[in-house]
C-alpha cells in the first residue's frame, strides 16, 4: 500500500501543470515583436514567454531569458 501511495505521489510531481509563483500563464509567439519602447520584449516566432500580468487591453507583462517586459497579447498564443 505504502508503495502504490509514493508512485502516485511521484507520478502527479512528474505530470503536474503548477507554474512558478507569479507566472499566470504560458504563451507561444506567432508573430515577431521589435520594441518601440524601454520597457518593452523582443520577442520572436516560437518563443515561449511566461505571463506575470495583464497589464491593458492588449498587453501582457512577461519574462523570457530573464528579461521581463510587455508585449502585444494578439502576436502570442495560449
Amino acid at each position: 500500500m505504502t508503495l502504490l501511495f509514493i508512485s502516485i505521489l511521484v507520478f502527479q510531481s512528474q505530470h503536474s501543470n503548477s507554474l512558478p509563483n507569479g507566472i499566470l500563464f504560458q504563451v507561444k509567439v506567432a508573430y515577431g515583436y521589435t520594441p518601440i519602447h524601454d520597457d518593452e520584449l523582443t520577442i520572436n516566432p516560437n518563443d515561449i514567454i511566461n505571463v506575470t500580468r495583464l497589464v491593458e487591453e492588449g498587453w501582457y507583462e512577461g519574462m523570457i531569458n530573464g528579461k521581463v517586459g510587455l508585449f502585444p497579447s494578439n502576436y502570442v498564443t495560449r
